[in-house]
């Protein structure tokens, strides 16, 4: 019996390497990493404590992580200088769609007045990166359907850090990540695990959070670094719904409500000629095979409708999610949170992909950039060298009030 049951293993390992021949798997690469890339056993590396802050298997590190906290735990990868998966940098140079954490340690001053740095974005909670709780609020805001504590607040409120595909509903096993618009080959087999690892549906919070995400995670391609309009994150479908996980109410329509409509519903309209056409303030010169604005950023209209982490398509080949995609609005295209926030923090108030304050998008500027800030840092690794100096809000990319 014994020679039996090592011949069946030796077998069937072969066949599990056969299997994972020519793969090469990110750290998350759509699911769970490696675990001892985030916690620690014993605190013990080759003699060392390996453990990044705090001390181990008390309080808030009670689950073994190498961080403080679970953000603390995230940085220590996720920080540093500019790049593919940096989210925080040591002087606001992230160049990625979801923005740079650095903003939430800084004020900047503004061509009117003062923007503080916790008004720039989610005040996520690392004690080994002095990011601290939101001083001002003590729950996210929402319509009081939902209500997040400001004190819980961390990368894992958003990001599943195990990244179970919709919290274990869809249990086939997560082939790879579905932020880079990858094929599965091997469709009811396998599937492409959530955009970015965000929370699916059933998704708790993190602990303590309470919650239980109604909304799946948004269908989206990301690009593999950089955010610009020759590379950038291509966003499908669902990105408002989900922020309502936490943000209820937010996607409400219409004059009564008093919000922007955003969400699947949210359709552009009558205002795709004028995205397509608008290139700058006076110039409506634009093409719509180039017209994609990168700091005005809009869904598609694309859908997984399989829930297999792929984008179904709707639409014209053009329509087709990608990184580098160019085309700007159809009549399919819909408004989202995104198309004027930055997911994580940003320069401005209210984490604003430009200044809603200012009436000049960059000559209002000019203190900031007095104050050792450039126009690369304030819009996110975008040099700007496209808009003139009298460039008006980016609303307009929209609303023709040029």
């Amino acid at each position: 019996m014994q020679k039996t049951y090592k011949v069946a293993l030796v077998a069937s390992v072969g066949m599990l390497c056969m299997g994972l021949a020519g793969k090469a798997f990110a750290f998350h690469d759509g699911g769970v990493a490696h675990c001892d890339g985030c916690h620690t056993m014993h605190n013990s590396s080759n003699g060392a404590i390996n453990a990044n802050g705090g001390t181990v298997g008390t309080g808030i590190t009670s689950t073994l992580t190498k961080g403080s906290d679970a953000t603390s735990t995230c940085l220590n990868c996720h920080n540093g200088s500019p790049g593919s998966y940096h989210v925080m940098t040591s002087n606001g140079t992230n160049v990625n769609s979801g923005g740079d954490f650095f903003w939430l340690t800084v004020d900047v001053p503004k061509g009117r007045g003062t923007s503080v740095g916790p008004n720039h974005g989610h005040n996520v909670i690392a004690a080994d990166f002095g990011l601290v709780q939101d001083p001002t609020l003590t729950s996210g805001p929402s319509n009081g359907v939902v209500s997040y504590n400001a004190d819980l607040l961390g990368c894992n409120s958003c990001h599943d850090p195990h990244g179970k595909k919709d919290n274990n509903a869809n249990p086939l096993p997560i082939e790879a990540s579905g932020s880079y618009g990858a094929v599965n080959p091997l469709p009811g087999v396998v599937v492409l695990g959530n955009f970015r690892l965000l929370g699916g549906v059933g998704y708790d919070g993190g602990p303590g959070g309470g919650l239980s995400f109604t909304a799946g995670d948004p269908v989206a391609v990301a690009a593999n670094g950089g955010d610009s309009n020759a590379l950038h994150t291509d966003y499908g479908s669902g990105m408002s719904e989900w922020c309502a996980n936490c943000h209820s109410g937010f996607t409400a329509e219409g004059a009564g409500s008093h919000r922007h409509p955003a969400g699947n519903s949210a359709g552009a309209d009558m205002f795709a000629s004028v995205y397509n056409t608008y290139k700058t303030t006076g110039n409506y010169t634009g093409t719509t095979a180039t017209a994609f604005e990168h700091l005005v950023p809009f869904e598609r209209s694309v859908y997984d409708t399989n829930n297999d982490g792929e984008a179904n398509a709707l639409g014209t080949a053009a329509n087709q999610l990608a990184a580098a995609n160019t085309n700007g609005m159809n009549n399919n295209s819909k408004v989202m949170c995104l198309t004027c926030h930055r997911a994580h923090a940003s320069a401005f108030d209210n984490m604003g992909r430009w200044n809603f304050a200012n009436t000049m998008l960059i000559e209002e500027e000019a203190n900031a950039i007095a104050a050792g800030y450039t126009l690369t840092q304030l819009y996110g690794g975008d040099d700007m060298t496209r808009f003139g100096e009298y460039q008006r809000s980016l609303c307009n990319k929209c609303h023709r009030q040029d």
